[in-house]
């Protein structure tokens, strides 16, 4: 499983981050984990994983937030009419969107990217994709990124990054470390 280390600074404001029950927040339906990383300052948040302190993508406020859920939905409807799996199905929106298959999660995305994703989305892959499709499995994945990836970090890595989350001055830091 690709994952992120736990967030300790909000990279929209700088503010510290803490973890946090949600029965202990008045927060709105759409949460639905048990426990938020939220950033003391504007209120960014992100969901973990079931008994983890795991988090499930990057902080994000709550146009990111609607973008993702937007996202998903649009992305699980191809997988879950059985166009492929749910593996093969990032590989396929990864290609799609010309970024690394390693580095191709929803919850690690900004709202501009979340609207290609859901753009791309609207055109089911073709049968000759379907073919090309690698099943191969990142087994390392070291990335260092400081914020959600954006349109303009679309690259090709060579998974020699260290992944984390910390403040870089706003834009995604992509380098080796």
């Amino acid at each position: 499983m690709s994952y992120l280390a736990a967030p300790r600074e909000c990279h929209y404001c700088g503010s510290m981050v803490i973890l946090i029950e949600t029965k202990k927040l008045l927060l709105l339906d759409e949460e639905t984990s048990e426990r938020v990383y939220l950033c003391s300052g504007c209120g960014a948040r992100v969901g973990v994983h079931k008994d983890t302190k795991i988090p499930l993508g990057m902080l994000a406020d709550g146009a990111t937030r609607r973008a993702r859920i937007a996202a998903h939905k649009a992305f699980d409807g191809l997988w879950m009419r059985g166009y492929f799996g749910r593996f093969k199905g990032y590989a396929w929106l990864a290609a799609r969107l010309g970024i690394d298959h390693a580095i191709c999660h929803i919850g690690w995305m900004d709202a501009d990217l979340c609207e290609q994703v859901i753009e791309v989305c609207k055109r089911p892959p073709s049968s000759e994709e379907m073919v090309g499709l690698r099943s191969r499995r990142p087994w390392i994945l070291k990335y260092k990124l400081s914020k959600p990836l954006g349109l303009d970090d679309m690259f090709k890595s060579d998974a020699s990054h260290t992944l984390m989350q910390g403040n870089s001055g706003g834009k995604a830091n992509l380098g080796a470390v």
